[in-house]
């Protein structure tokens, strides 16, 4: 889910019956105002106008904008 001007990124692990969180993701700094996630394999896509970030359960990848 994103919602305008959210901060973090939460990745989480599956259990037992249960999700855990895995790593928290900070976001905030880039100010983003209409994020969007796309879906591209083998990661996923974070979007806002210009601005990229490509996650992964191993962490980021750019974010510029």
């Amino acid at each position: 889910m994103t919602a305008s001007d959210f901060k973090n990124v939460y990745v989480f692990k599956v259990d037992e019956g249960n999700l855990e969180l895995e790593e928290k993701i900070f976001i905030s700094e880039f100010g983003l105002q209409t994020p969007a996630f796309n879906q591209r394999d083998p990661y996923i896509e974070l979007v806002d106008g210009t601005f990229k970030m490509n996650l992964t359960y191993k962490g980021t990848k750019g974010g510029s904008k």
